[in-house]
């Protein structure tokens, strides 16, 4: 982008288009060392369905009364689907937490997007309706 050639994106608009938290996940997402970064509007509009997609199984959580317990063990939890949940999220938090120490790294954003979208709605949640939503709630 130039701003001499007239192509420049105004983050301003991006932001009233999608939101600052779209735009900031967006610049982390692509940062790094010693590269441009190739801004789109499609880009930012991916980042605002993840982000719209992270708060609606966010609410779909608290609507089923899902809370942190202080001193939850994994290795207690009755229903299988939710020990693999708590183990994914284990790697997941170890996976980000190496990434984030490494040297010139910035994929946390990236595997914190892939965990969110593609293990904790797209596989715990689906498999996990018919446990929250059925007659026999057991966590």
């Amino acid at each position: 982008m130039s701003k001499s050639k007239g192509n420049v994106i105004d983050p301003l608009h991006l932001i009233d288009d999608f939101g600052a938290d779209a735009l900031r996940f967006t610049l982390a997402a692509m940062a790094a060392q010693g590269r441009d970064i190739k801004l789109s509007t499609q880009r930012v509009e991916g980042y605002r369905n993840f982000a719209t997609k992270f708060w609606n199984a966010c609410r779909f959580a608290e609507m089923n009364d899902c809370v942190m317990v202080d001193d939850f063990n994994p290795g207690a939890a009755k229903e299988n689907i939710n020990r693999w949940i708590a183990h994914e999220t284990s790697n997941a938090a170890l996976g980000i937490t190496e990434r984030l120490s490494a040297t010139g790294s910035m994929t946390p954003p990236t595997a914190a997007y892939r965990f969110v979208w593609n293990i904790y709605c797209d596989w715990y949640l689906e498999l996990a309706k018919p446990v929250l939503l059925g007659a026999g709630r057991r966590r």
